[in-house]
């Protein structure tokens, strides 16, 4: 039995789902970390379409976590903070957008990580 957990991923939509979106989704299915269940369904009004997933993730659905994601969703965002890549990315970003201060989020590092990552990156 594999120890990575189980995540329900679902797109709902109207039948258009952005290139962005879809390859989120690949990025997603390739890491090996999780095991994934993409599922895209198309249930209106948009409310129904909820409604179906989060019954089914409830009752018949065996994975550990759920995750939505909007079908128009080009860019991530934290609030209204984008996510503009990731945190071992965070020098050559913060030098593109020539910021003088950056705010790095995570909820995966642990403390020795994220001094190294720091050390690394001045």
């Amino acid at each position: 039995m594999s120890n990575r957990h189980s995540v329900l991923v679902s797109v709902p939509n109207t039948g258009w789902i952005h290139k962005q979106v879809i390859l989120a989704l690949l990025r997603l299915q390739a890491d090996p970390r999780y095991r994934l269940r993409i599922i895209l369904p198309t249930h209106n009004p948009f409310e129904n379409n909820l409604h179906h997933i989060i019954k089914e993730w409830i009752e018949e659905s065996r994975e550990d976590f759920w995750l939505t994601i909007d079908s128009d969703n080009t860019r991530s965002r934290l609030g209204q903070i984008s996510v503009l890549g990731p945190v071992e990315e965070v020098r050559e970003i913060a030098m593109a957008y020539q910021a003088t201060d950056v705010l790095v989020t995570s909820g995966m590092l642990s403390g020795k990580r994220m001094r190294k990552l720091m050390d690394e990156k001045q």
